[in-house]
């Protein structure tokens, strides 16, 4: 399948999904529904209509899930980074979902085109403002502190 290629205004809900998806019932369902959406999701984060800034936080993505499971070092203190860095991806693909929307729904000359596009960026800003401080003091906390390297 060729990512380039794909008419991403033909991925409709779950009801239009491929037979095989629809015509399972009970658990298998679950199954192919939760595999059909991983492959979506990445198809979207690797896909040429993603911008540059988002590939970025992909990759920093990637790299903070082994760097929080290290800084980590109870199981609650991992669950904490690591569930911190999902969300990092969680509030950037609600991001996208919002510019696409408002693309589509307001002129660019609307009043609120803007301001809706400046509040969606300001909570992916947020979160990795969050994501970052908490793996800075927890990793300053038992990587410096406990082994005495002050």
């Amino acid at each position: 399948m060729n990512i380039n290629k794909i008419h991403w205004e033909n991925l409709t809900p779950i009801n239009h999904w491929p037979t095989s998806v629809v015509a399972h019932k009970g658990v298998e369902k679950l199954i192919a529904v939760f595999i059909l959406s991983a492959i979506l999701i990445f198809i979207a984060l690797i896909s040429n209509k993603i911008q540059r800034n988002r590939r970025i936080e992909v990759v920093t993505f990637f790299l903070s899930i082994p760097l929080a499971l290290l800084i980590g070092e109870g199981v609650v203190e991992k669950l904490i980074l690591v569930s911190s860095v999902c969300f990092i991806i969680f509030i950037e693909i609600t991001n996208s979902a919002i510019e696409a929307a408002i693309d589509r729904v307001l002129p660019k000359e609307h009043e609120l085109y803007a301001k809706v596009k400046y509040l969606a960026s300001a909570t992916v800003f947020i979160i990795i403002f969050l994501s970052g401080t908490m793996l800075a003091i927890i990793g300053f906390e038992n990587i410096l502190l406990d082994r005495d390297i002050i």
